[in-house]
Formats: structure tokens, sequence, C-alpha cells
């Protein structure tokens, strides 16, 4: 939404509940940005010009035509409009609208200077003196550490199950889960591989003995396993919307199962991954099967 209404120099309307929603973690600072921003519900309600229409990460070619055709005067966003093409020339906007809030990087503070502790040996106390502490202060520290200290690659590794094992019959392999890492520690000298799972026990069990694993404490909640995560410079990646946008967040390269989208979900997999996002060649991982006749 704020891709299109950017290109087109239109206002938009997002609904208080996903602004409200989004700030537990972000800034999402609307009014600094260039587009116009609409806040009364009433100009919406009980139009019968309003075009809807549907989107399962479509990337629509008629919404880029300028100017649009006069029926979308009045666009609404149905469904999902998970297609990069709407907002990839936006990129340093979405940025800046999805920094991390003061609460989140607070948060995750301390689960980042236990991990600079066991991997570097070293101690730090980012809040020491006061200072003011971002989520890029974290992340340049990870991946720029004093010249003292040996440098690191830092994988973020997310893990869906939860839902996906019931509504998509999906699970992805830990094969597929060791073919992933094990083509970042060839690619890459010293990765370390912070993984975030809505499933932290399966985590623990299948990949909590490697030395070069950290695992997101109990305590982190998505907004906070979403923050850990993007401080990686590249990212594995098994299913769904969150995980793309860990990736995304956190910039790099991406390695992602071949499980996700599902067939019925009607996603064109061109518009939903960037081309920078690479797939394995097979995958043991469970997808999703039609039920039986």
């Amino acid at each position: 939404a704020y891709g299109l209404a950017r290109l087109h120099a239109c206002h938009l309307y997002v609904h208080p509940w996903i602004i409200v929603d989004l700030r537990t973690t972000f800034k999402i600072n609307l009014n600094q940005t260039p587009v116009n921003i609409l806040h009364n519900l009433a100009e919406f309600e009980n139009r019968t010009d309003i075009f809807r229409r549907y989107s399962a990460c479509t990337l629509f070619g008629d919404l880029f035509k300028i100017p649009l055709p006069q029926n979308y005067t009045r666009y609404e966003l149905v469904g999902f409009y998970q297609a990069f093409g709407y907002f990839d020339r936006f990129r340093k906007e979405i940025d800046q609208l999805f920094e991390f809030n003061s609460d989140t990087v607070k948060l995750i503070t301390p689960f980042v200077e236990e991990m600079i502790k066991s991997v570097w040996n070293y101690s730090v106390n980012f809040y020491a003196n006061n200072s003011r502490v971002t989520h890029d202060t974290l992340k340049s520290f990870l991946q720029h550490p004093p010249s003292t200290l040996q440098r690191v690659t830092w994988i973020g590794v997310h893990i869906r199950r939860g839902d996906f094992l019931t509504f998509f019959k999906i699970d992805t392999s830990t094969s597929y889960l060791n073919w992933a890492i094990n083509y970042y520690r060839q690619r890459y000298v010293n990765c370390r591989f912070l993984i975030a799972s809505d499933d932290k026990s399966y985590v623990k069990q299948h990949l909590g003995n490697f030395s070069d694993v950290f695992i997101t404490p109990s305590i982190f909640f998505q907004g906070h396993d979403l923050a850990a995560l993007a401080l990686a410079e590249h990212s594995i990646l098994t299913a769904g919307t969150y995980s793309w946008w860990t990736a995304w967040l956190a910039g790099g390269n991406v390695v992602h199962d071949l499980n996700y989208p599902v067939p019925f979900q009607n996603c064109i997999k061109e518009h939903y991954f960037p081309p920078w996002f690479l797939f394995p060649h097979n995958s043991s991982s469970k997808r999703w099967a039609p039920p039986p006749s």
C-alpha cells in the first residue's frame, strides 16, 4: 500500500489497529514520509465507488500505469499484496518506517551482549553512560567488531512450524536446514547462526548441539525474534511472510525452502520472491498435497 501510494502520489489510509499493532515493535513514523496519510475512516464508509481487489501476492501490472485507470481512484487492497515489486524501489523509506523502537531494542540487547561474550570473550555494556542504543548500534557491532576481534558472519535462521503444520500441512526437514547451514559454512568463514522459531523446543532438539548456533530466548515474542534475526547479514528461511520480512530487513543473501507457497494460495513465486532468494535443487521437506478424493 505504501509503495503504491508513493508511486502515484495519492493519499493512503491504514486502519489504526494495524498501526497500533506494528508500533509494538517498530517506530512507524508515517507522518515523516512523503505519503499523505488520511486518518478519518468516515471518508470511506458507505462509499460505492471504492474498487476492491484481492491478491495472493500477485503483482498487478495495471497498478503501475500512470495515470491509473479512472475506476482505481479509490482502491482498497484486500488479501496479501506481498509482492516485492510494489515497494522495492522505495526500500530505504520502507527500512526507515520499519525501524525497531527503543523498547524492542532494549529487550534484545542483553541477548546480543551474551552472544558477543560467547563468541569473542568480550564484555560490552551498550547502555553504559546512558548511551543511546539503536538496532543499527547492535548490528554494526556484530558485523564490524573492533579490529582486535575476529570477523564473524552472522546468519539468521527462521523456522516456521505451528499452524503451518496443520493448515498448510507442510514441514521443513532437518536435512534442508542442515544443507542450508552447511551452504553458508562453506561460503563464508567463521559463521554463527542465530535461530528463531515458534517451536524452540524443536530447534533445541535438532540444532541446539552445534557450537556455532544461538537460539533466541523463550521470553522473546514475535517482534523480538524479528529484531534479532534482522541483525544478521544473511538468512535461511522455511515458510511464511514473517520469514520473508526477517530476510528483507536483514538484507544480504537468502536461502529458502521449496515447500512454500503452497499451490492453493495461487501465489506466483516470481512475484513473491525477490531475485536474490536462492533455493536448493531439491528438498526432503514435507510439502502440501491435495486431500485424497
